[in-house]
């Protein structure tokens, strides 16, 4: 078909005979050109051979002739005609379509990988011819984004005569970012809790937490628990846009309060008892060490001695000083509280340290005891008043021997649960008697019509049994006085005297009374038979008479004491001692217990005390429990022959036990994620301080990373080294799946022939294709495959790792 034509004014010639012949126009297909192509020639023919006309019926171009000339994009109609003569007929004329395309251009983009800091981030398209104009897309957006993560970028040519797109894939890391912490000054226990302050360059809220130290917080609130180091920690995890601060560390110190030590009982008597002085703190309650002259042990001689008080506390300190002052004999001492006792007496038992063999006082035939009630002593100083009484009683079938008699010991002591002797003895040591003269019969006996006969032995100052507990090498002077009661259970009267004597030595004292005229009114007179020397004069004094009822054969005997005053000088001080204690090797955390063996010269027992230090005292055995100087001392109280020793002290080390540390999980891919190595130790659970390159932060990028792992342990130490190595994505593949799955894995959903968006496309064809694997696509162009198969081979311009 052709164009229809008109026209006018037409002469035709009519030739009889002549018959115009068909002609055709052969005009070849013309192939979609460039729009920047050349100019072209039109290459038409008719089969008359006559010329060929054409006509642009259509598209950007311009025709000149048979030239055709390109002048912008799209469809192009070209009309190919010859017009015939007197011998051809009109050719029909040729109609031709061609399109003019736009050229390809290359694009290359730029800043795929960025840093979050708040604002889009865009990426940079460049072409090849440069300055083209683009459209670019973000995950399908034209908006550029902010937040870090990853984003699938298209951009494509906008352009009347260039075309081309490229697809990649922008990374905006997270941003780093760094935490102020100013150091902390030093406190002192006590001190009001108060809030540390530190701030992150990201402005995110920064969080605490206390390392180590005697600190606890709440909140944000840090309470001072007791002295020491403390070490805090300000951290700040990050965000969806920030990777977790470096934590900083600060340390401070906190000192012990102040406390104030009182001392007492500075200024007291001597009686032969230790006398430490009596302590109190504020606060209330601390343990505070004493020293005396540089001694532990208190003293108990008479003397000025150097007073040193100090706080042993974990939170406070303190210290003093002052002086003792112990008085000599004679010093002014109450000694409201204390008792008097004697020793029991059962049987006639002649070999007892209480029975002396010798002489008159050759013992007791029969059976004796004594009744002792609790007598108080009231008084001070050197005058000692007895309260009460003491009664040694014989048994009615007792018969002393003519001229024996029973001896009983007096002493002091302390009231206490269960009665025992001082230190120092300060103890009387006389020995009271209790017999018959010139008489082989019972206590008491009639000699003649009326007449009364008996007579009282008494003796002080006998010399001391060794065999006594608390008895002195040396013996007391001992003054003595007393009012005496005999009483008799006989037919007769009651008759009393007093006798006030002093005697030193083995001096025995003996008192005759004789009452020839009893009655309820009588005088009683007496005579004192004197030894030889010294001379004693003693006095009597009438008490009444009384009856009691009749003689009956049997007779009991009692001697009542009261108003007892007691002097005495000073016991021997004893002998010197000195402690040997070898020193303690340092040990380690963890060993056996030490047995502890150190001496005294003496022979006695040695004690021990834990001084200072993780260690603790079981007898002579010294558990370990911690680590730290142990310093142990060594004494010994002495007794009455021997004086305290000097303590001995000795000090030792106790290190920390060595622990093993292992190193794993040192290999990684990147995947935009820390990579912590792990670590554990032997023994289990210890605190370990792990390191990357120095820093305590994972690292999250590809490279090597120095590892070191220190033990962070109370009792242990122990470190180990490795390298930690976080390798890139082995392929652009391995990358794609990690965006669009979270894993580089080549399975489940991820895997290459996967198809989850059930688009017809298998993961691998839309990796090749730049195509979301979780969003349905469409293909350009529909592929049909018969038998056979399409092999694609497909290279990305950027970030390809390998062909696939």
């Amino acid at each position: 078909t052709g164009t229809q034509a008109q026209f006018s004014n037409l002469q035709i010639a009519f030739v009889p005979g002549i018959t115009a012949q068909p002609q055709t126009i052969d005009f070849p297909a013309i192939a979609d050109r460039a729009v920047n192509s050349s100019a072209f020639n039109l290459a038409a023919t008719a089969s008359s051979g006559l010329p060929v006309s054409y006509q642009l019926v259509s598209g950007p171009a311009t025709l000149s002739g048979t030239t055709l000339t390109l002048t912008g994009v799209g469809s192009v109609t070209v009309r190919a005609s010859q017009s015939g003569n007197l011998t051809y007929l009109a050719a029909p004329e040729v109609v031709l379509s061609f399109n003019s395309t736009k050229v390809p251009a290359t694009l290359m983009l730029g800043g795929l990988a960025q840093t979050y800091n708040g604002s889009s981030k865009v990426v940079t398209v460049s072409t090849i011819p440069s300055s083209l104009a683009t459209v670019i897309s973000y995950d399908g957006s034209s908006t550029a984004p902010t937040n870090a993560g990853s984003y699938a970028v298209s951009a494509t040519i906008d352009d009347a005569i260039y075309q081309g797109s490229i697809s990649d894939t922008l990374v905006i890391a997270k941003a780093p970012q760094t935490i102020t912490f100013d150091p902390l000054p030093n406190r002192t226990f006590g001190e009001a809790p108060f809030e540390p302050v530190a701030s992150s360059d990201s402005s995110l809220p920064v969080t605490f937490s206390v390392l180590s130290g005697p600190a606890t917080l709440s909140g944000n609130t840090l309470t001072l628990d007791g002295a020491g180091t403390v070490v805090i920690r300000a951290s700040q995890t990050g965000d969806s846009n920030r990777l977790a601060a470096p934590p900083v560390d600060r340390s401070f110190t906190i000192a012990k309060a102040t406390a104030t030590i009182a001392l007492d009982g500075l200024d007291v008597p001597y009686d032969g008892l230790p006398k430490p002085v009596s302590i109190s703190t504020q606060p209330s309650g601390l343990l505070v060490h004493v020293t005396y002259n540089g001694s532990p042990v208190p003293p108990h001689a008479p003397g000025s001695y150097s007073v040193s008080a100090v706080v042993d506390d974990p939170n406070h300190a303190g210290s003093t000083t002052a002086t003792l002052v112990i008085g000599n004999r004679g010093y002014t001492t109450d000694l409201t509280g204390w008792f008097a006792t004697t020793s029991t007496l059962t049987g006639a038992d002649t070999s007892g340290p209480l029975w002396n063999g010798a002489g008159a006082n050759a013992g007791l035939a029969g059976s004796a005891h004594a009744f002792f009630p609790a007598i108080q002593l009231t008084g001070v100083g050197d005058s000692l008043k007895l309260t009460g009484t003491v009664a040694v009683a014989v048994n009615s079938n007792s018969r002393p021997v003519q001229n024996r008699g029973l001896w009983f010991r007096f002493g002091l002591f302390r009231n206490q649960t269960p009665l025992s002797l001082p230190t120092a003895p300060v103890t009387t040591d006389w020995l009271g008697y209790c017999g018959m003269a010139n008489s082989t019969a019972a206590l008491y006996e009639r000699t003649g019509t009326g007449a009364y006969v008996s007579s009282i032995t008494g003796a002080t100052a006998r010399t001391p049994q060794s065999s006594l507990a608390g008895a002195n090498s040396t013996q007391n002077s001992i003054t003595l006085r007393f009012t005496e009661t005999l009483t008799r259970t006989a037919t007769g009267v009651d008759v009393a005297f007093e006798a006030i004597n002093t005697a030193t030595s083995t001096t025995v004292m003996s008192y005759t009374f004789s009452d020839t005229s009893p009655n309820n009114n009588g005088l009683l007179t007496g005579s004192q038979t004197n030894p030889s020397s010294p001379a004693h004069s003693p006095t009597f004094s009438a008490a009444g008479f009384g009856f009691s009822g009749e003689y009956i054969g049997t007779s009991n005997a009692s001697a009542q004491f009261s108003n007892v005053q007691v002097s005495y000088s000073s016991p021997s001080p004893g002998s010197s001692q000195s402690i040997t204690f070898a020193p303690i090797a340092d040990r380690i955390y963890g060993g056996p217990a030490i047995e502890l063996a150190a001496t005294a010269s003496s022979g006695l027992p040695v004690a021990y005390t834990v001084l200072s230090g993780p260690a603790s005292l079981s007898g002579n055995s010294l558990s370990i429990h911690g680590v730290g100087e142990v310093t142990v001392r060594a004494s010994q109280a002495g007794n009455i022959d021997y004086l305290p020793a000097t303590p001995v002290e000795q000090s030792f080390t106790v290190s920390k036990a060595p622990a093993s540390v292992t190193l794993a999980n040192l290999s990684h891919t990147f995947d935009g994620s820390a990579k912590s190595a792990t670590v554990t130790t032997h023994p289990a659970n210890r605190s370990v301080d792990l390191r990357y390159n120095g820093e305590q932060t994972a690292p999250y990028q590809v490279g090597s990373y120095e590892v070191t792992a220190v033990i962070n342990d109370e009792l242990y130490e122990g470190s180990a080294s490795g390298t930690l190595v976080i390798s890139a994505a082995n392929s652009a593949l391995q990358s794609w799946r990690l965006i669009h799955f979270g894993n580089t894995a080549d399975t489940g959903s991820g895997a290459d022939s996967a198809d989850p968006d059930a688009d017809g496309l298998s993961n691998l064809m839309e990796f090749a294709l730049g195509l979301d694997p979780n969003s349905p696509s469409t293909l350009p162009a529909t592929l049909a495959l018969g038998e056979g198969s399409i092999d694609y081979r497909y290279t990305r311009l950027k970030a390809a790792a390998a062909e696939l």
